[in-house]
């Protein structure tokens, strides 16, 4: 077996590969903590749109009460992550599930490492017929192994086409995206305004009661942190009205105005 490298986004999915992969001496990871599903991408390859997706996230951060994780985002900005390619012996094997953030995770991938023979380890191969696990971190380590056994390399015309994408989603100005239909589309960030408004009435509901609805709806697709910035943006419009802000932003009293 060649070695290889494992690339996956932080977060639970990370940790539970670090557990399966645990005592192979010839596997490691790539961590690669981003969330190209939300924020510019336009010019990420340069100072100026690196700059322009961090204010932007740390913006959302900050307005959902979470800035405490904002210094840590600036040493991971876009592709800062996969900037050491493997070494010439190693082949990668990209874990990727059926949303958005991992994706384009893929396309980015397909883009830097241009010589490295690249594998992917697909959530959908293992579980085809689950809609609640569209993410490598929503998977138990025993799906994580079933994945591994059913990693395929990928095709020069597939790498071809996911280099390409990335190369159009870094040319856009959206600031949300969505995959579907083995697309990935671009869309306002107000996307879900009205499904937030929809569970909003004039009696007083705490702000993770009203997101919780609306994750659960879109399963896999958005985050709390996401839409708390929404309600966030929502109050400061006007539309939204609260009896201040908790400190933990989900315990935040929210009703129309």
């Amino acid at each position: 077996m060649a070695k290889t490298v494992h690339l996956c986004l932080g977060g639970s999915g990370a940790h539970t590969l670090a557990e399966m992969l645990e005592n192979r001496s010839d596997h490691r990871m790539v961590i690669v903590n981003e969330g190209f599903g939300l924020g510019p991408l336009s010019d990420i390859d340069q100072p100026a749109g690196m700059a322009a997706r961090a204010a932007w996230w740390n913006q959302m951060r900050k307005a959902a009460h979470r800035d405490q994780w904002a210094p840590d985002f600036a040493d991971h900005v876009g592709l800062t992550d996969l900037a050491q390619a493997p070494d010439h012996d190693e082949i990668a094997t990209i874990w990727c599930g059926a949303n958005a953030n991992e994706q384009i995770l893929l396309r980015a991938v397909c883009h830097a490492w241009a010589k490295t023979p690249l594998w992917i380890s697909e959530v959908i191969k293992a579980q085809p017929y689950d809609r609640y696990q569209k993410a490598v971190g929503a998977c138990p380590e025993w799906v994580l192994r079933k994945m591994e056994t059913l990693a395929r390399p990928l095709t020069q015309q597939e790498r071809d086409e996911l280099a390409a994408d990335w190369l159009r989603l870094t040319q856009e100005r959206h600031l949300l995206r969505l995959y579907e239909n083995g697309e990935i589309s671009g869309c306002d960030e107000m996307l879900y305004d009205e499904a937030l408004l929809a569970q909003c009435t004039r009696v007083f509901k705490k702000a993770i009661i009203i997101a919780g609805h609306v994750m659960g709806a879109n399963m896999g697709l958005v985050g709390d942190t996401f839409l708390f910035y929404r309600i966030r943006q929502l109050v400061e419009g006007g539309v939204l009205e609260t009896q201040g802000f908790a400190e933990d932003f989900g315990q935040t009293l929210v009703r129309v105005a």
